[in-house]
């Protein structure tokens, strides 16, 4: 590990780090809704966030908890720096490059909050990391996530099996742990701009056993997507929550 695919992933969102803020809105709504899900009086003071991206969350983190320590990790070397370019005078956060599938460095520590918000459904094995996330968790500590729930994108997921085509989504994972699930649909003008938006946040790497699709299969796909939805794209989340 890294292997191929996951090098494309890591790539893929370097390349888009430095606008992956202001393509993010979606991502940003779901880290509000992850906060909310914490249990009342949770006063963590030590939190691990996996794959903190251009440092969205790590703020809502920052200012809803500011005693605390927060180590705020992730894969991609370009999104770090973006976040280190943000929080250069903050003492209670440090940056750390971590592949969420292998947490040895990060063994004798302790949290009590590791939390993730849009991220784990790159990972090979979610089930496998949160059972071993929970080895740095301190006694009733919390792991919490967000992540594409198993019935995200309707719209385009219909209508490429309407027009014959395969999907490109990476298989969802069952795991334990989920608490609950938010709908959030999103109007983006135009399938082709729902599209471009997955592109512009680095979100676009299919499933490595995926045949992409030519030019004209796709813009077959997403002229019946418009037709039929008007440019309308609903994203289903699932939140998963394990305390020790």
């Amino acid at each position: 590990m890294p292997d191929t695919h996951a090098r494309k992933i890591i790539t893929n969102f370097g390349r888009f780090a430095k606008q992956y803020g202001e393509q993010s809105t979606l991502q940003q709504a779901v880290a509000q809704e992850l906060l909310s899900a914490l249990p009342k009086g949770t006063t963590p003071k030590r939190i691990l966030e996996i794959g903190c991206g251009t440092g969205n969350l790590t703020h809502l983190l920052s200012a809803r908890f500011p005693s605390a320590h927060i180590t705020a990790t992730d894969v991609t070397p370009e999104m770090l720096h973006e976040v280190q370019r943000k929080i250069s005078n903050t003492s209670h956060i440090e940056t750390m490059h971590l592949n969420g599938e292998d947490i040895t460095p990060l063994q004798g520590q302790t949290f009590d909050l590791i939390i993730s918000n849009m991220t784990v459904q790159w990972l090979d094995d979610i089930q496998g990391c949160y059972d071993a996330w929970q080895s740095i968790l301190a006694p009733s500590g919390t792991i919490l996530t967000s992540r594409p729930a198993e019935n995200c994108f309707p719209e385009w997921r219909n209508s490429l099996a309407h027009c014959g085509y395969q999907s490109g989504l990476h298989p969802f994972q069952s795991t334990r742990g989920k608490i609950s699930h938010i709908t959030i649909p999103q109007e983006y003008g135009s399938t082709l701009n729902f599209l471009r938006s997955m592109r512009t946040t680095g979100a676009a790497t299919p499933h490595p056993d995926y045949t992409p699709l030519t030019h004209s299969q796709i813009k077959h796909a997403y002229t019946y997507c418009d037709a039929a939805h008007n440019g309308r794209i609903t994203w289903h989340i699932q939140i998963d929550m394990i305390k020790n």
